[in-house]
Parts: C-alpha cells; structure tokens; sequence
C-alpha cells in the first residue's frame, strides 16, 4: 500500500465560469489556495456552476475499499451580493460517465469564507483499474438561478486526488520452472 496526491491536471468541462476559465485556476493544492490569493474559477452570474476535471495516472491501481479514494479541493460561496444560499455536490466520474453520485455535498449560506470540501470513495469497480479515467464533478444544484440580484455561485480553487493504491500497479508475471532428470541407459 502507497499513497500520493494528484493534482488536476485536465479541465474536461465548465459551465457558468467566465469565459478566461484555465487548468490554473483548479490544479493548486488546496491548502496552499486556503492561505493565499488562489485562483479560482470565477463564476459569470448566469446560473449554477459545474466543473469536471481529470487527474493523470495514478503510480499503481488505485486500491478497492470504502473511504480509500478521497477527493479534496478549495471552495468557495462566490462574493457577490445575491442572498441566495448555495447548494452543491460532488460526483466521481470516469471517462466522462458518472461512476459514483453525491460523494460529498453541502450548503453555503451566508459565508464567503474558503474552506476545504472533500468526499471519499470506493475504486472498486473502476472500468480502467488504473485510474487513468477518473474525473471529480462539482455541481451547484441551486442558488445560481432567479432573479439576478440573488445569485450566488460555488467557485471551486485547487482540487487533488488523495490516491491509496497498490505498489507494482498489480502485476503478476508466473515464472515456471522445469526439472529433468537426465535418464541414463541403452536407446
């Protein structure tokens, strides 16, 4: 057993951040993003936010068993002056296709303040067993919507993958020896 943080490394999707949305606004670690002036994906005030986002390959398989998978990322209700609360959800998907719904999930109401949201999850199942497809979905299901002077938005900062998985990747080579006993005698 080994483990490592992957840090995003690919933006599949977005919906409803502004136009300039980059890879560098999601792919910081996320405690660095609680102590500076991170990037985040900055929401456009026209509806929920949603952003899917890939990791590279773990080292070896990531490991099957509830609670080894964990995602963490950098979180924020958006800053603006709608009074709506902001609900959201997080998802596992594996090559574009949901693998595993509502890991995590929460509501922001009055704060602003940028905290650290996290879900965690079982690989077994995963269709590639290396992990090579895995992406995290962060979904605002309500508060970006209505009248425009009560949005609000989830805008979401640096996001990892704390991987728990099997040194070697899980393969095994069978080596099989051979013994003769050399016979001596007439042909």
């Amino acid at each position: 057993m080994a483990t490592e943080d992957l840090l995003a490394d690919a933006l599949v999707s977005d919906v409803n951040y502004e136009a300039g949305a980059v890879l560098a606004d999601f792919n910081d670690d996320p405690d660095a993003d609680l102590d500076s002036t991170p990037d985040y994906g900055d929401w456009d005030a026209n509806g929920n936010t949603i952003v899917i986002l890939g990791f590279p390959t773990p080292t070896g398989n990531p490991r099957a068993g509830a609670g080894l998978q964990t995602f963490r990322c950098a979180a924020r209700k958006a800053d603006s002056t709608g009074a709506n609360d902001v609900v959201w959800v997080m998802d596992v998907y594996e090559a574009g296709v949901l693998f595993i719904a509502s890991i995590a999930s929460g509501t922001w109401a009055d704060s602003t303040t940028k905290t650290i949201v996290s879900g965690t999850w079982d690989a077994t199942g995963l269709a590639d067993a290396s992990g090579a497809d895995v992406e995290i979905r962060i979904v605002q299901t309500s508060g970006g919507t209505g009248q425009a002077a009560n949005r609000r938005a989830v805008e979401v900062g640096g996001v990892e993958w704390n991987v728990d998985y099997t040194e070697g990747g899980g393969l095994s080579i069978p080596i099989v020896m051979h013994h003769y006993k050399q016979m001596s005698g007439a042909n």
